[in-house]
């Protein structure tokens, strides 16, 4: 008999139908079909009833407890591993998803099948994105060849509450896993654990950055832990709940210059300092000894209360020179400690030779770049077209943009500082032929729609990070046919992840 506080455990078949709905605390043997874009397994069953689960992988077989049910849709959160999934391989990291730092879901999947994963959700997402006009085939997922060291920025976070993961015990069926515990420690580096924004998971090396910037990591962790407990006092880690300390995070970027040489960028990031740390200079002045890649260090100083490394209160160069270089389609770009690029270069030339295919320019055309970031996008288009215009928000990213182009002698580029939710500068701008746009995740604010609506140009190719905003915003722009959806092309930036870049092809109806 069932005891008191006791769950009720059903084995399901995904062939056989489920009690509809299912019961909050019910446990239940389910097997992973698939992932659904974010990352989530997907258990179909045979009666159109949906259950998903985190940090499983497809093949996979566990016991789950259901932690919200709706009609025809649950959420189970795994009790118990049952049967490995025939697409599982060891991960190279030991805090690889689902007790770690959250970064890497699916390290432990094959990467061909997280390949086959991404592009059955991206033709999911546009086929019921019910686009007017309908939809053209989606073209095959570029993959990357080089699945390890491929990022070129890291932000490591300071904290003083250690995140510690119990690989879970074997325990009775109805008993759910610990798998985490907190303590308070004197000085932590690491990552913050998914969901939670005020404590650090220790790491020793990320294998998503270059063997070199782990050294950066490694040697900067000695040299804080190793001074007297006064100094420590001094450079105390910032603590998000009473927003108080100095040391909030470390940001590394790496750069792959002209020579095909590896560039490094380490940057500080504390609290305002009208004297920087006599640590921190020492600290400083010694990387480029021990680690001649790095050519660049440098402290940003933030007030945010929200864990931004952007330095709105100041910078500092610490040594060296305040960029980094990267080359990219044999073009030479700067790359400074606020702005944005590409965050996986060796990709990115993958991507870019995609937009270049999407826009086809013939050499006539005015093309506007919109959030252009370094101008990176612009100035891989200027020698194609007549004219660039780029717009970007953060004034740091313009003035490299203009530097960008300068060093690589683009004439026929020109960049702006202007926030495109309310841009009144676009508006006064040299009508486009082909605008391109690569918005934030969240996608075009409805100004800027209205705005591509208004002046028509003949063709937007627009990239996107997250498939599911650049479908909606797809549906505005086609409203009364006026754009066709010609292209979907998307390009795995960030394997073990679920994070998919895509790149459309809207062209002008006409009627």
């Amino acid at each position: 008999m069932k005891q008191p506080g006791q769950s009720t455990r059903v084995s399901v078949d995904n062939s056989t139908p489920s009690e509809k709905p299912l019961k909050k605390g019910q446990l239940l043997d389910i097997s992973i079909d698939s992932l659904s874009y974010g990352g989530e397994g997907v258990t179909r069953l045979n009666d159109g009833f949906v259950v998903l689960t985190n940090s499983v992988i497809p093949g996979e077989k566990v016991r789950v407890r259901i932690i919200k049910s709706k009609k025809n849709l649950a959420k189970g959160a795994v009790v118990e591993r049952l049967e490995e999934s025939h697409h599982y391989i060891p991960p190279k990291c030991p805090h690889v998803a689902p007790t770690g730092c959250g970064g890497c879901q699916s390290q432990h999947l094959e990467y061909l099948i997280q390949l086959s994963e991404k592009q059955k959700q991206v033709e999911y997402l546009f086929r019921d994105g019910m686009i007017s006009g309908g939809v053209p085939q989606v073209e095959i997922i570029q993959g990357c060849e080089k699945i390890f060291g491929y990022r070129n920025k890291m932000e490591f976070s300071f904290g003083t509450r250690e995140w510690l993961v119990n690989p879970p015990e074997k325990k009775s069926n109805d008993e759910e896993p610990n798998s985490e515990v907190t303590v308070q420690a004197p000085f932590i580096l690491g990552l913050r654990p998914r969901g939670h924004f005020d404590k650090t998971l220790s790491i020793d090396a990320c294998y998503l950055q270059h063997e070199q910037a782990n050294q950066v990591l490694d040697y900067v962790r000695n040299r804080l832990m190793e001074v007297p407990s006064s100094v420590q006092a001094e450079l105390r880690p910032y603590d998000n709940r009473e927003h108080t300390g100095t040391l909030r995070n470390l940001a590394i970027r790496s750069a792959i210059n002209t020579d095909g040489q590896l560039e490094l960028m380490v940057n500080f990031v504390t609290s305002p300092q009208d004297v920087t740390h006599f640590l921190l200079q020492d600290i400083a002045n010694a990387l480029p000894q021990r680690i001649p890649e790095v050519k660049s260090v440098m402290q940003n100083m933030t007030e945010s209360k929200g864990g931004a490394t952007f330095g709105e209160c100041g910078q500092k160069v610490l040594f060296g020179r305040e960029y980094i270089e990267q080359d990219l389609l044999g073009y030479s770009f700067q790359i400074s400690a606020n702005s944005f690029f590409q965050t996986n270069p060796y990709q990115a030339s993958v991507l870019y030779k995609e937009i270049q295919r999407h826009a086809d320019l013939n050499g006539d055309e005015i093309v506007h770049d919109l959030f252009c970031g370094t101008g990176s996008i612009g100035i891989c288009l200027a020698e194609k077209c007549r004219q660039v215009i780029g717009i970007e928000l953060v004034e740091s990213a313009v003035e490299d943009a203009r530097r960008n182009a300068k060093r690589n002698n683009i004439t026929n580029a020109s960049f702006y500082a202007d926030n495109l939710d309310k841009s009144s500068l676009i508006e006064s701008l040299p009508k486009a032929d082909v605008v391109v746009i690569d918005p934030p995740r969240a996608g075009c604010h409805p100004s800027l729609i209205k705005h591509l609506i208004n002046t028509k140009p003949r063709k937007i190719v627009y990239v996107s990070c997250n498939p599911a905003s650049q479908v909606r915003d797809i549906q505005l722009l086609s409203v009364d046919e006026l754009y066709k959806l010609a292209k979907v092309s998307p390009v795995d930036m960030f394997p073990h992840t679920p994070h998919i870049e895509s790149v459309v092809t809207l062209e002008l109806h006409q009627h």
